[in-house]
């Protein structure tokens, strides 16, 4: 697992770290910041052993994680509301739009009409001339 992604969800993996190493502090763990190094060092440091040890230990728990543990995830209930209100906002968009082209599409009708009337006006002032 690339250590950048479990630097980058720290705070959601927090959790898992002090289930594997259940001596680290929240301090600890908030000193850490999801540094790999540092890591290495309080769980090297907490349990008395030593760095390859710690090393070995933090690669293990690294590689326990699958890309789909950093997927973020949507209760289902709230993803339903959030499809039924999406669906409600696009046919209301949809039912403004439609309201919007008549009104333009009446709107050109009218300059449509009033053009027409100028152009007839104007030709019959050119006509008497």
């Amino acid at each position: 697992m690339n250590w950048d992604r479990i630097e980058g969800n720290w705070k959601q993996l927090k959790g898992r770290v002090r289930v594997q190493w259940g001596k680290l502090t929240e301090d600890h763990l908030d000193v850490i910041a999801g540094k790999r190094e540092q890591l290495v060092g309080r769980v090297q440091e907490q349990y008395g052993i030593g760095k390859d040890e710690a090393e070995k230990q933090v690669d293990r728990f690294a590689s326990s994680f699958k890309e789909e543990d950093f997927k973020p995830r949507i209760d289902p209930g709230i993803a339903d509301d959030l499809k039924s209100k999406s669906k409600e906002l696009l046919e209301s968009a949809d039912e403004k739009a439609k309201k919007i082209t008549a009104a333009a599409e009446d709107k050109v009708k009218e300059i449509k009409a009033v053009a027409g009337e100028k152009a007839k006006e104007i030709k019959r002032a050119v006509e008497k001339g």
